[in-house]
């Protein structure tokens, strides 16, 4: 009868074990679970945000294209309309007419001018 209760003991042991083991393997099973799922989770989170990165930069790309475009086409317009300027001056300026040689030589802004007035004025005097 002792070996009996022992096995009794023994068996009851044994369930009690095999059934902590249960729990326990329960556990680690909802554990892996949990864990595919977050990273299932954030793996499409990180695929989301490099779409988005990506569909972010292709507008960049568009919207700088579009913004050089608008840069070249003005500065071309500017360089055309200066061109034009440029054009009716010269035209201008061939068209006006020459001043004399002398004159070029006594201009105002010349040291000449000014040793020339200087050189009438002291004749003047005199």
């Amino acid at each position: 009868m002792l070996s009996h209760a022992n096995l009794e003991r023994q068996l009851l042991t044994a369930q009690t074990a095999k059934t902590e083991l249960k729990m326990k393997l329960r556990e680690k099973e909802l554990l892996v679970e949990r864990s595919e799922r977050d990273r299932r989770w954030f793996a499409d989170r990180e695929k989301e945000e490099r779409e988005e990165k990506e569909k972010e930069r292709e507008e960049h790309n568009k919207v700088t294209k579009i913004g050089f475009a608008l840069i070249f086409s003005k500065v071309d317009a500017e360089n055309h309309s200066l061109r034009i300027s440029v054009a009716s001056l010269q035209q201008e300026f061939d068209d006006a007419p020459k001043p004399p040689l002398n004159f070029m030589l006594l201009h105002p802004t010349k040291p000449r001018f000014w040793i020339v007035n200087c050189f009438l004025f002291l004749i003047f005097l005199t």
